[in-house]
């Protein structure tokens, strides 16, 4: 699956950081700090699946750097057992 793109810049009227959709520059929240947005991300169910990657615009406007969500893989489902194997009764225990 191909990473969600975002945009995570300063807004200087309220002094806070806006995480926006970068394909259509829709604003999806505001946060007070960059950790804040970043550990909404890590949070959120299609990024944990996707991964993001997050372009940063620092205060005075410009360019700062990208910085990448990484996403979870799944964990290896859990050998199957055949059948005949949890009918077979157990060994004694040695006292």
């Amino acid at each position: 699956m191909t990473p969600i793109r975002y945009l995570l810049r300063h807004c200087a009227a309220s002094l806070d950081w806006t995480l926006l959709d970068a394909g259509s520059g829709r604003t999806l929240s505001h946060h007070p700090t960059r950790d804040a947005a970043f550990r909404q991300l890590a949070s959120d169910a299609s990024v944990l699946l996707c991964g993001a990657i997050v372009r940063i615009h620092s205060v005075d406007g410009g360019f700062e750097g990208e910085r990448v969500v990484p996403a979870i893989t799944p964990a290896s489902p859990l050998p199957r057992r055949e059948p005949e194997a949890c009918w077979q009764p157990r060994a004694p225990a040695m006292a």
